[in-house]
């Protein structure tokens, strides 16, 4: 087989990918939407840097994520919507991270976190993923593999546990804070153990991002990631919607960007958020180690 034809046959493949991605959006009438790459201010996110560009009309970034153009699409009454673009990172995660990457990121008016986890698993499914999914909570992950209980750890106990270890912590980019801690165990102890198709729920309040915190039956936020033979494939909230709780997130951020105004969801209805690595998905499924 020629290597042309062998390119062609990669293409076809690649886009029949996509239009069964936009079917089964068509099919639960989750509208496509298309917003502005180029952003005044970022959501902050500890690990995620952004690219900045320096136009005429001012300084500018390119988007690290849709998500904030499409909630305040959400707030004008758009719906239920879905995107899938290219966004930019300053930063590399391996074989499976390069710095202009195709995301998938939708958001459904209405339902919260496990009726989307139950999505998202259809979706992967019509995708041609044939695993049977296993679902657990980050909390009962780090009791498993690290006998550490999130609800009594701080950062002394987490410190003592990585030197037990013989975890190297010397490169820790912030290790102030509780969740870089989490983070270095979360890679080295318990991510090569995530066999298969595995979704992870309920992260500790450390590292709820924009996902809406309950208390019950312990306090945490309603977070989720899902995993495929240990890579991450997609990182959903149950939407926060409080304006002045983001506001709060938001001011602990340290970072040098400009960060977003949370006034700017004021009058977001309840929804749950997701995005998905679409290459890293495809190639997966593929049967590739790599892109």
């Amino acid at each position: 087989m020629s290597q042309e034809l062998s390119r062609r046959e990669e293409v076809a493949q690649f886009s029949e990918f996509l239009s069964k991605i936009r079917g089964f959006m068509t099919e639960h009438q989750i509208l496509e939407i298309l917003t502005n790459p180029l952003v005044e201010a970022i959501v902050p996110d500890r690990g995620v840097d952004p690219i900045p560009v320096t136009l005429g009309v001012g300084d500018r970034y390119l988007h690290t994520s849709p998500e904030w153009e499409m909630k305040k699409a959400l707030v004008a009454g758009s719906g239920s919507i879905y995107q899938m673009v290219h966004v930019f990172r300053d930063d590399l995660h391996e074989n499976w991270h390069k710095p202009a990457f195709l995301m998938l990121e939708w958001y459904e008016i209405g339902i919260d976190d496990t009726q989307l986890i139950q999505r998202c698993l259809n979706l992967l499914q019509i995708l041609g993923v044939t695993e049977s999914p296993k679902i657990c909570t980050v909390f009962e992950l780090y009791q498993k593999y690290c006998g550490i209980y999130l609800n009594q750890c701080d950062i002394m106990t987490l410190q003592a546990y990585t030197q037990s270890q013989g975890i190297h912590s010397d490169q820790l980019a912030e290790p102030n804070h509780l969740s870089s801690w989490l983070e270095l165990i979360w890679v080295n102890q318990i991510e090569p153990n995530l066999k298969g198709l595995i979704v992870v729920k309920d992260f500790p309040l450390c590292q709820s991002a924009l996902a809406r915190v309950v208390s019950s039956p312990y306090p945490h936020a309603k977070r989720f990631e899902i995993f495929l033979h240990g890579c991450e494939l997609a990182n959903g909230y149950y939407e926060a919607t409080d304006p002045a709780a983001l506001e709060q997130r938001f001011r602990e951020y340290s970072g040098p960007h400009k960060t977003v105004y949370a006034g700017d969801i004021k009058g977001l209805s309840n929804c749950s958020g997701v995005s998905v690595g679409v290459e890293r998905l495809f190639a997966l499924i593929q049967g590739k180690s790599r892109l």
